[in-house]
């Protein structure tokens, strides 16, 4: 039995409702760096000698290819978290610590950056939304002024700075004990 049109695009319209009221969301945040975004800011044409140093680059590298990446991670188990700024920005510091590691010689395991450390703490210092958005950048710039223990410390749980929120402490800024790890 083939669905009639009006049944389709009632249908429709009540999926596109109940995603417009849908709270899982996840904002970009450029506060402060719009001048960064690239509709604004053009770059100026490579010079010859940054022309050269391109050509004698790889047509094609891959470091997954060569055993480089770390492990992916789902941003939305146990529960939604819109964190994906997160886990890409922290994927490509724990991708980078394996290829220095292997160009170091080291034989040792993954290192793998704690998410949760971030989320739980970084929007009580204006960087991101927690599992409402972010940039890269915020973690970044977290990461080198607060630093960011490794996954082991703190688990991740889908879950943000918001569980911080009360009376006393209204911008859910991290409690000081533990350095945010519970």
């Amino acid at each position: 039995m083939r669905p009639s049109p009006v049944s389709v695009l009632v249908a429709a319209a009540v999926v596109s409702c109940v995603a417009a009221l849908d709270s899982r969301t996840c904002h970009r945040t450029w506060k402060g760096r719009e001048h960064l975004h690239p509709n604004v800011y053009k770059l100026p044409p490579p010079t010859d000698d940054e022309m050269d140093e391109m050509r004698s680059l790889p047509r094609h590298l891959d470091w997954c290819e060569r055993g480089m990446c770390t492990p992916s991670w789902n941003q939305h188990i146990p529960i939604y978290c819109g964190s994906c700024f997160a886990h890409g920005a922290l994927a490509s510091v724990n991708d980078r610590i394996k290829i220095l590691h292997h160009e170091l010689g080291w034989k040792r395991p993954d290192v793998m950056i704690g998410r949760q450390s971030f989320l739980n703490c970084a929007p009580g210092h204006g960087l991101s939304l927690g599992c409402k958005g972010g940039e890269p950048a915020d973690v970044y710039e977290f990461m080198k002024v607060y630093g960011l223990p490794d996954e082991t410390c703190l688990h991740y749980n889908a879950t943000d700075y918001t569980k911080y929120i009360t009376a006393s402490n209204p911008n859910g800024t991290c409690p000081p004990e533990g350095f945010c790890i519970e």
